[in-house]
């Protein structure tokens, strides 16, 4: 069943937005270029990534921010592929509120258990929505080759978390892990409502 997908384009629509914004801010305030220039550390600690001693606002400003334009494009076409998919079957409140708690939960665990990592862009929230999209996978379905190729096109980003010492781990798994678990959360609700 189709949930207000109108209204889930606009979330997506919104969020790449609002991402692609702050990216051109950023870029403008530090006069870099923004085709060919990644952020160093003290650039994104200026720009408000989240790092030790520098909790509130960053928080929520290393959400949307990304320190080059190859991670900004990366995660936003994630944002629109895996956006497209749970707007089918989620409603957009559920969206955002599964997008922000990947996000917040992953930077959260990432700031407490790797306090030397400076943190920045919106993979938490991402990875959030790929363990939602992970988490209703019919485990029959996946035996087939054509689903079990999709599967691995699903977890992509999931196992990209372990390829550069760039990525943030924690904030990946941490994002990963509410989305799959807010499927079982979410399910529950609808399945309490229906009785």
């Amino acid at each position: 069943m189709i949930k207000n997908k109108n209204k889930g384009d606009l979330l997506i629509t919104c969020i790449v937005f609002v991402c692609v914004l702050v990216f051109c801010f950023d870029f403008l305030k530090l006069q870099k270029s923004m085709t060919s220039y990644e952020l160093s550390i003290e650039d994104i600690k200026r720009l408000g990534g989240l790092y030790k001693g520098h909790f509130f606002p960053n928080i929520v400003i290393s959400t949307f921010s990304h320190v080059s334009l190859n991670h900004l494009i990366s995660n936003m076409i994630g944002v629109i592929l895996y956006g497209k998919v749970i707007e089918k079957k989620y409603s957009w409140k559920e969206m955002l509120t599964i997008f922000l708690l990947g996000s917040l939960i992953g930077s959260v665990a990432s700031y407490f258990l790797e306090p030397k990592v400076v943190s920045m862009g919106a993979s938490g929230g991402l990875l959030a929505w790929v363990g939602m999209v992970v988490g209703v996978i019919d485990i029959k379905d996946v035996l087939k080759w054509r689903n079990l190729f999709l599967l691995f096109l699903f977890t992509a980003p999931l196992l990209s978390t372990f390829v550069s010492e760039r990525i943030n781990q924690v904030a990946h798994l941490g994002g990963f892990l509410v989305g799959f678990l807010s499927v079982l959360v979410i399910g529950f609700l609808h399945s309490a409502k229906e009785k």
